[in-house]
């Protein structure tokens, strides 16, 4: 009979060897950046707000496809991917925004 132990909860109760959550890393924060410029921004800010955005939630998504620490983190990788490549196959700019009137006059 084995002795195994089962795993040891992290500090909010999930087990450390499969995290679901952590610090953003550098892609992801860059997305983060790049949405918030295409939010607040006008013109060709709004728009290279738009195209960080994108790049770099594809960057992101293809590290964690490829890389993730677990099979969740993987699944997520690729089902970001596959919005992304679903959304731009449609036309779409991601993420849609509303565009208000003071963005048209630019």
């Amino acid at each position: 009979m084995s002795s195994t132990k089962p795993p040891q909860p992290g500090p909010l109760g999930w087990p450390r060897a499969f995290p679901i959550a952590q610090a953003p890393n550098a892609p992801l924060l860059a997305a983060f950046a790049g949405r918030g410029l295409q939010a607040l921004g006008r013109g060709r800010a709004r728009h290279a707000g738009g195209v960080l955005y994108t790049v770099a939630l594809t960057v992101w998504a293809g590290e964690e496809a490829l890389g993730g620490v677990n099979w969740l983190r993987r699944l997520l990788g690729v089902g970001t991917l596959a919005w992304l490549l679903g959304s731009t196959a449609a036309g779409r700019r991601t993420p849609r925004t509303p565009v208000s009137a003071a963005s048209r006059a630019d």
